[in-house]
């Protein structure tokens, strides 16, 4: 990479481990959250619990009322409604989003509005990204094999649909709104390889990768390598990710109080 974009990715690097560090006492609740969806509360065991000594038996109230919560809300697709005065113009956008959201979550293990609504639910925070399929294509590197399937997949949709798992991400606002989100997951080296491109990682190993965007530039890499995998200017008027709170708030500073879970009241 020339020493200008080497600076840039620096700084960028810089600006995530900061805004990660803001996000901790959020990104602990979520944990908490998580433990009590998946009945593994651990930290509210006895002191000195002992399986032989005592049984410890799970209460699962909080995943009940998630779960009845959740299921009301996944039960009805996405409706899109496009204001515009051309009523046949707006028309056919809102079937053209509604056959591009169906063709998205047929790539999926699950709907991707039902993965939107458990994460409301437990986390009050949604996240939502958009890829072109043909940015995807257009990747160096990538196998034949996933270039085939992409091909594929463009023949129903232009465009991916992606619900990120809203513990993963850390969105940044100002005042009219997103400058920044970051995507924080991890993955195999050859899942990765096939999604970028890149050949000189372990397949089996497991690393934690970073997707950033911001209103100029998007980068990625992995926090374990020195060389970033990408970072160039996405030339985009907007940052191509939703990211919203099903209840929430602006007039408390901190991260975490910037939202409302349904889950609150049994953690604090």
């Amino acid at each position: 990479f020339p020493v200008t974009i080497r600076f840039r990715f620096e700084k960028i690097r810089k600006a995530d481990d900061k805004t990660i560090s803001n996000f901790t006492t959020r990104d602990e609740m979520f944990r908490a959250f998580e433990y009590m969806y998946w009945i593994e509360d651990e930290v509210r065991k006895p002191n000195g619990y002992d399986k032989t000594d005592i049984r410890y038996t799970k209460d699962p109230p909080a995943r009940n009322e998630v779960t009845g919560m959740h299921r009301l809300l996944k039960t009805s697709d996405p409706k899109f409604k496009v204001e515009c005065k051309d009523k046949n113009y707006a028309s056919n956008i809102e079937r053209a989003l509604d056959k591009w959201w169906k063709a998205s979550c047929d790539v999926k293990r699950a709907k991707i509005h039902s993965d939107l609504a458990l994460s409301a639910v437990l986390f009050s925070d949604v996240n939502l990204q958009v890829s072109a399929v043909d940015d995807l294509m257009e990747i160096k590197g990538i196998p034949a094999t996933e270039k085939n399937r992409l091909a594929d997949i463009r023949k129903r949709t232009p465009f991916v649909f992606e619900a990120s798992a809203s513990q993963m991400c850390y969105p940044v606002f100002g005042d009219f709104g997103l400058v920044s989100h970051l995507r924080k997951y991890k993955a195999t080296g050859a899942v990765i390889a096939a999604r970028w491109g890149v050949d000189n990682l372990d397949e089996d190993k497991e690393y934690t990768v970073r997707d950033h965007y911001d209103l100029e530039w998007r980068c990625v890499y992995i926090e374990e390598e020195a060389e970033p995998i990408l970072v160039e200017k996405h030339e985009l008027p907007y940052i191509p990710v939703v990211s919203s709170v099903s209840d929430g708030t602006e007039i408390f500073a901190e991260e975490h109080k910037k939202r409302q879970p349904f889950l609150y009241a049994l953690v604090s």
